[in-house]
């Protein structure tokens, strides 16, 4: 038999055998790559293997020629130099490992069925592919009107770190907001939130301890204001967990929706002229645990200019310098 060899890479390594193959091969049943691999048409360095061993580097996938010209189907070349000059417009950090952009406010963070420009896609567009399956990714999300960090994987050992620290809280966040009403002080709320599947939108509800996920956010004021006689806060507010619209809902349900959030309850939403964004949330600092990845232990990311110019038409004068802006 004649035989097409790919080597393993840095970005391939640990991937199961068939889980790979399938990233690889997208276009072939599982059942037919299963039995190809019990039956010797594909290979690992020219031996039969269990479809269950992890790849290691510089292993060599073998995959019989007339087998992979069935099923393999060739990518055309992707990258996209109008995209580049865009993403490294929006830069705030870069290295080997990872991405970090200064997301823009009214952009998706990854395809939807009825808007394919993402930002996810953008950024896949400008990869000079070197791996069999890998291709960087958003490692945490940012809802589409929301602005500020978000952070893409450059490699699959640098994505793996960035996942086990989402999923251990290690990672803090904190967001600045412009809410509507007076927050007289600092409050930590605790909520369980689900999804509300009956909305075309996927917004979340409060939810019970059973049926939702906890959910904790730490409200802090900094300045107030006042439009068309509604009172304003500007707060800064600091995530413990991560949800589906966690700071949009619980704003709303404590009595202080964000500035224009139709969705969750504004008042001053009906005066949808007045502003050049539908709500004003940012995610302004990412803290980062001691790494081996050469990331910041801080990366903070200065305010847009809707949002300033939103503080400015509520007559709040804050310090821009001291809050980084």
């Amino acid at each position: 038999m004649d035989f097409v060899d790919f080597q393993i890479t840095n970005n391939d390594v640990g991937r199961r055998f068939d889980t790979l193959l399938r990233k690889f091969l997208p276009q072939m049943p599982l059942s037919l790559i299963y039995k190809n691999i019990r039956t010797g048409f594909i290979r690992v360095n020219m031996k039969k293997s269990k479809q269950e061993i992890k790849l290691n580097l510089c292993d060599v996938i073998n995959i019989e020629k007339r087998l992979f010209e069935s099923f393999f189907v060739e990518e055309k070349d992707k990258i996209d130099y109008d995209n580049i000059s865009y993403i490294e417009s929006i830069v705030n950090f870069k290295n080997e490992n990872i991405l970090v952009l200064n997301k823009p406010y009214n952009i998706n963070v990854q395809d939807s069925k009825n808007d394919k420009k993402s930002l996810d896609s953008m950024v896949k567009s400008t990869y000079e592919k070197d791996s069999l399956t890998f291709l960087p990714g958003p490692m945490h999300r940012l809802d589409k009107l929301t602005t500020g960090l978000l952070c893409f994987s450059q490699n699959l050992s640098c994505a793996r770190w960035f996942s086990e620290q989402i999923s251990n809280h290690s990672i803090k966040k904190t967001y600045f907001a412009i809410l509507e009403g007076r927050l007289n002080e600092k409050k930590e709320w605790i909520d369980f939130l689900e999804k509300d599947e009956k909305s075309d939108v996927h917004i979340s509800k409060l939810s019970t301890e059973v049926n939702g996920k906890k959910s904790i956010s730490i409200v802090e004021p900094i300045d107030y204001g006042k439009y068309k006689n509604i009172d304003i806060t500007f707060a800064k507010i600091f995530i413990q967990t991560g949800r589906n619209h966690q700071i949009r809902l619980q704003c709303s349900e404590h009595g202080y929706p964000l500035l224009q959030d139709s969705y969750y309850g504004s008042k001053i939403a009906k005066f949808k002229n007045d502003f050049e964004q539908k709500l004003y949330l940012h995610c302004f600092r990412l803290e980062f645990p001691n790494n081996d990845f050469n990331i910041p232990q801080v990366l903070e990311s200065k305010l847009p200019t809707n949002f300033i110019n939103a503080l400015k038409k509520c007559l709040i004068k804050v310090s821009f310098q001291e809050y980084n802006m």
